[in-house]
C-alpha cells in the first residue's frame, strides 16, 4: 500500500510564502502587494491540502487520534470566535430602524445631499 505524504505540498507552500517575503515583481503600483495577492492564495490552497492529508494520516494512528481530534476541535472553535463576534458587532451597529439592505440608510447628511444632487442632475 502506498502512503500519501503531505510534505511536498507543505514544503512548496512554505517556500512560496517565504519567497514572497524575499522577492516581488516590480509593478505599476510600486509595492509588493500584487505579488502577495497572486501567490498567497495559491500557497494557502497547498497549505490546506497538506493539512488535510496530514490530518488524515494522524487520525489513522489510534494512539494520537483522540488528542489530535481534541486539538482540531479546539482550533476550529478558536476560529469561530471572529465570525460570531463580527456578527454581534454588525448587529450592534445596525441603524435605529433595524437591519436593512438600503445602503442610503448609512449615509451621513452631507453624503445624502450629494446623492440627491447626483440623482437630480445626472441622466442615465
Amino acid at each position: 500500500m502506498r502512503t500519501i505524504t503531505s510534505m511536498p505540498c507543505a514544503a512548496f507552500a512554505i517556500a512560496v510564502l517565504i519567497g514572497v517575503e524575499l522577492f516581488f515583481v516590480k509593478d505599476a503600483f510600486g509595492t509588493r502587494m500584487n505579488t502577495v495577492f497572486k501567490l498567497h492564495y495559491n500557497a494557502w490552497v497547498f497549505t490546506g491540502l497538506a493539512a488535510a492529508v496530514g490530518l488524515a494520516t494522524v487520525m489513522r494512528s489510534h494512539l494520537v487520534a483522540l488528542p489530535a481530534a481534541a486539538l482540531l476541535s479546539l482550533v476550529v472553535l478558536a476560529g469561530l470566535v471572529y465570525p460570531l463576534s463580527a456578527i454581534q458587532t454588525r448587529l450592534a451597529e445596525a441603524p435605529a430602524g433595524g437591519a436593512t439592505l438600503d445602503g442610503l440608510t448609512f449615509l451621513d447628511d452631507d453624503e445624502a445631499i450629494a446623492v440627491a444632487w447626483l440623482r437630480g442632475t445626472c441622466q442615465g
